[in-house]
């Protein structure tokens, strides 16, 4: 039969929306992973800022409380004055370290459950503090003996229980560290 203007596509009609139909596939295909990919950055941007630091931050305190603990015996422990002013001293600067880091921490939370699980902290290390000071007046006054009970009875405790919570924190920022780089990894898998 006779070919008729109109009644179907010539060869390169079809070729010309065959490649329309492939560049705007194409076009949709690279504008998913353009979105995936941001995705990434930015989940990978929020772990490089704001979780690891958080990390830091908690596991710095964990780190100093105990460190607190130990320089309290080391200066019941000291021979002389100066090594008893030299572990004091340590204790003043682990306590302005552990402020810092917890200004910090609780700078960068974002997401109601970590404000939720920082509740407590606050409360726990001046309870802590305040066992110290206790701890700290005894040693100064030379009562040993008695600084060394309060610490076992009271300071230890208290160091403990907030210790828990520290601990717990930092499990829920791996846990959440670790939530973040699997959605990293499906999201680049995807792409």
């Amino acid at each position: 039969t006779a070919y008729k203007k109109g009644d179907k596509m010539t060869i390169t009609q079809r070729l010309m929306l065959t490649i329309g139909l492939l560049a705007a596939v194409m076009a949709g295909l690279a504008g998913w992973n353009y979105a995936q990919l941001n995705q990434v950055g930015a989940l990978a941007g929020k772990a490089g800022t704001v979780r690891v630091p958080q990390l830091h931050d908690i596991a710095s305190v964990e780190l100093n409380v105990t460190r607190v603990s130990l320089q309290l015996r080391h200066a019941m422990l000291a021979r002389t004055p100066q090594e008893q002013q030299a572990a004091l001293d340590d204790i003043a600067q682990k306590r302005k370290d552990i402020e810092h880091a917890l200004r910090n921490y609780e700078q960068k939370l974002y997401t109601e459950q970590g404000r939720q699980r920082f509740a407590p902290v606050p409360g726990l290390v001046q309870a802590f503090w305040a066992q110290g000071e206790a701890n700290l007046r005894l040693i100064q006054q030379g009562r040993k003996d008695e600084a060394f009970a309060y610490l076992v009875d009271h300071t230890i405790p208290a160091r403990n229980a907030l210790l828990a919570v520290l601990d717990s924190t930092v499990d829920y920022q791996v846990q959440t560290l670790s939530g973040d780089i699997g959605q990293v990894q499906a999201l680049i898998r995807n792409t």
